[in-house]
């Protein structure tokens, strides 16, 4: 199948980051810089593209796997991918991009031969989601059966490893073979979702005094995003200087300080809905689980916000009588904090030495992720 490749672009601007030509040819600041942006159009949704571009580069590969005539293969297979259901269509794609970002780093069709490693991250991503499914009890993820509903916790566990197991095939398969650079970066994202997902057991929080709770929020939040977030700083990686013209190691460490600063956004929409029954980062919809199923087991964002110290968070999570008149003030703040890093990842983005323009679907990931609007 041929790569699935934005070519609203040609060639490799040489004016600075958020600057335009006029008329005369002279470089010229555009205002803001992508803070200014315009909406984009349907056709430049980040949700849209990373949908389209899974479906044409990474499934056919994962779809090409051994063992494909296994029914459970088949299933861990098919739990990544979109899916027709708006909600599930609406999802990150790390290994989409990994490929997004390639282009911009270096220029259209610079993804080109990427597929493989944009496969085993989609593959490793989702095997993380296929085990704190387990972990968490999560019969439903975006409103959809997971693989723990359909098949029970053996399989779901079982299914998490083959998926680790397809990633391992994936990167066989990269010509030239992935660089020591893009391994370690892999493992460590890997290592840091396992730590992440540990201290936000029930246990661990336990331990947390009341007064670094946020903190202790903000670390899990870090290190469970790592694999989500590590598409965009492999891509430096698997370039390399020589192609990127600069410090790819420099480089892929900007992109992953930018990332890690905005993905807080997605768990503050996911501890938001699960008081409020909504899921999703581009396209919040209904999640379909029960409400507080989160917040009873541990503190999350809105009971950091309302708790005093020493509140359990069972206690509030059953205190249903009051959230009406909080909702609109917890989902305001929410609204603020993520206007805020979204405005810092796009001022980061601007000042990165990127191909311009950008694919449209690179900013929008950044401008279109929303908590849903007053009075919904």
């Amino acid at each position: 199948m041929a790569p699935f490749v934005i070519r609203a672009h040609r060639g490799r601007c040489r004016t600075r980051p958020g600057a335009t030509m006029d008329a005369s040819g002279m470089k010229r600041r555009r205002p803001g810089g992508l803070e200014a942006a315009a909406a984009p159009s349907a056709a430049m949704h980040y949700r849209s593209w990373a949908a389209a571009c899974y479906e044409a580069r990474i499934a056919p590969l994962l779809a090409a796997l051994p063992d494909r005539a296994q029914p459970l293969a088949r299933d861990w297979r098919g739990s990544c991918a979109p899916g027709r259901d708006p909600a599930t269509r609406a999802r990150l794609f790390p290994g989409a991009q990994f490929l997004l970002w390639a282009d911009a780093l270096a220029g259209p069709g610079a993804s080109a031969g990427g597929e493989p490693m944009a496969a085993a991250i989609e593959a490793l991503h989702n095997a993380t989601l296929v085990h704190d499914d387990v972990i968490d009890g999560h019969a439903l993820r975006r409103g959809q059966p997971t693989l723990l509903g359909i098949r029970g916790s053996a399989a779901a566990l079982l299914a998490g490893d083959g998926l680790q197991a397809d990633a391992l095939e994936l990167l066989a398969r990269l010509d030239p073979p992935p660089s020591s650079a893009c391994l370690r970066a892999l493992g460590r994202a890997l290592r840091e979702v396992a730590l992440g997902q540990w201290l936000d057991e029930p246990e661990n929080w336990a331990r947390v005094p009341a007064a670094r709770r946020l903190a202790h929020w903000r670390r899990v939040c870090r290190l469970k995003l790592a694999i989500g977030n590590v598409g965009a700083p492999l891509a430096a990686c698997w370039l390399g200087t020589a192609r990127l013209g600069t410090d790819a190691g420099e480089l892929a460490a900007r992109i992953e300080a930018l990332l890690r600063g905005f993905s807080v956004v997605s768990q503050i929409i996911n501890d938001l809905g699960d008081w409020y029954d909504f899921a999703g980062l581009h396209a919040p919809s209904p999640s379909g689980r029960a409400r507080f199923e989160e917040s009873a087991r541990k503190p999350t964002l809105p009971v950091l916000w309302r708790a005093a110290p020493g509140d359990a968070p069972a206690t509030l999570a059953t205190a249903g009588a009051s959230l009406a008149a909080t909702r609109e003030a917890l989902l305001a703040r929410g609204r603020a904090e993520i206007d805020t890093r979204r405005r810092r990842a796009l001022r980061a983005l601007d000042a990165l030495p990127l191909a311009r323009p950008l694919p449209p679907a690179l900013p929008d990931f950044f401008q279109s992720p929303a908590l849903p609007g007053a009075g919904r």
